[in-house]
């Protein structure tokens, strides 16, 4: 049992002494460290994502879609917002994957650390991409999604595997 650290100061003449005890009793997340090896994102899974059909990317405009926290600026449809109509990003069709799976039975390493660091360097390098990402971990199942609220999410999963 650690008893709780003190502070305290003499300052400015040393003639009095003021003191605060601290109480440090938290909780901490702590993420794993992404993986510094080369680990391409999975491909698109054939039992998820649209077969035969144009997917989201970035070559022809798709539609709109209502904002998510985390979505790139340069996608907002500025002109609705000037309108008033709300916020809204702008999709794309193309070739690029509309979803992948993150899955922990796909990683590759000697330990659980390692597995868990290639998941956490998966989810990191597809928000950065802006893919849609599903995650499986250990029974866990998160949706496919994006955006800051989606990748804390997921590394949270990883923090409590």
């Amino acid at each position: 049992m650690t008893s709780n650290p003190v502070i305290s100061s003499c300052f400015p003449f040393g003639l009095f002494r003021a003191w605060h005890r601290l109480n440090l009793d938290m909780k901490t997340l702590v993420y794993p460290r992404p993986s510094v090896q080369d680990c391409p994102l999975p491909e698109n899974d054939s039992g998820h994502g649209e077969q035969g059909s144009r997917q989201k990317g970035q070559d022809d405009f798709y539609g709109l879609q209502d904002y998510q926290h985390g979505d790139g600026v340069r996608h907002i449809h500025w002109r609705a917002l000037a309108k008033g109509q709300g916020l809204f990003i702008r999709q794309y069709t193309g070739a690029q994957n509309s979803e992948i799976w993150l899955d922990y039975e796909q990683t590759m390493g000697a330990d659980q650390e390692e597995r868990l660091s290639q998941m956490c360097r998966w989810v990191l390098d597809a928000e950065k991409a802006g893919v849609e990402y599903g995650f499986r971990l250990a029974g866990l199942i998160i949706e496919p999604n994006r955006g800051d609220d989606h990748s804390k999410q997921c590394l949270k999963a990883l923090a409590l595997a």
